[in-house]
């Protein structure tokens, strides 16, 4: 049976008990099936310690840590994967080379994208099955970041659409939205249904949910199905709470 990938997107602490590796916080309690995983990746903030480490070296499990934005932090990796120092020295030689380092770029940026298929594949056969995941794997895929938060609004949301509706997505993104848009529009008018295409920066997003008018900012929030960078939405709705927006 092939290793998988294990994926932690809330916070709380990962620690050993016995033979058994724990997630848990206040709300739930999880045991982490290492037999099966050849990769975890830390998306929300954990707490771990040297025992856990100790125990994941053991079964040669590595680890990846994201920060609080969803920017990668780094990774731990068994003692046995690095025996010597050689492979710090071709980390050193590719980065010293640009080819190679935009070629390792591209590839992580890859497997980004083919992950966010994934979750599409899972929405697909569990849950919302009216929505059309082909059409938006293949918007996804062209979208130049992979650092954005990817949602659906409008009646798909609610399992209302008729014949005649449009699909309303919505991208939020650092910046370079008119590069995005861009890159997407063409694809997005071609597509039967048609997809109705909006892209703000996270800024602009929060502050129309700060703005006292009403707007299409709050109207996504009452009317959302976040399809990947649930973090990122999250984290722009927390800030503006902040500032005053109350739903």
């Amino acid at each position: 049976m092939p290793k998988r990938n294990f994926y932690i997107t809330k916070s709380g602490t990962i620690k050993r008990k016995h033979n058994t590796v724990w997630f848990e916080n206040e709300k739930i309690k999880k045991a982490i099936p290492l037999n099966n995983i050849d990769s975890i990746y830390c998306l929300g903030q954990v707490s771990i310690n040297s025992k856990l480490l100790t125990y994941l070296t053991q079964n040669k499990i590595i680890m990846h840590f994201f920060n609080y934005y969803g920017y990668y932090s780094g990774t731990y990796f068994p003692r046995k994967s690095l025996v010597s120092g050689s492979l710090v020295v071709k980390q050193v030689e590719h980065y010293k080379d640009k080819d190679k380092r935009l070629f390792i770029a591209g590839e992580i940026v890859k497997s980004t994208l083919k992950n966010l298929i994934r979750i599409l594949k899972h929405y697909r056969k569990h849950k919302k099955k009216h929505i059309p995941y082909n059409d938006l794997e293949e918007i996804i895929s062209k979208i130049p970041t992979n650092l954005f938060c990817f949602i659906i609004t409008g009646s798909y949301t609610e399992n209302k659409q008729t014949k005649k509706s449009d699909i309303d997505i919505v991208i939020l993104c650092k910046d370079n939205t008119k590069e995005i848009y861009a890159e997407l529009s063409h694809a997005c008018e071609m597509n039967i249904p048609k997809i109705h295409l909006y892209v703000f920066t996270e800024e602009e997003f929060k502050q129309m949910l700060v703005d006292k008018k009403p707007n299409y900012g709050k109207e996504i929030v009452k009317n959302s199905l976040i399809l990947t960078g649930s973090e990122i939405y999250l984290r722009i709705i927390m800030e503006a709470i902040e500032h005053g927006f109350n739903g």
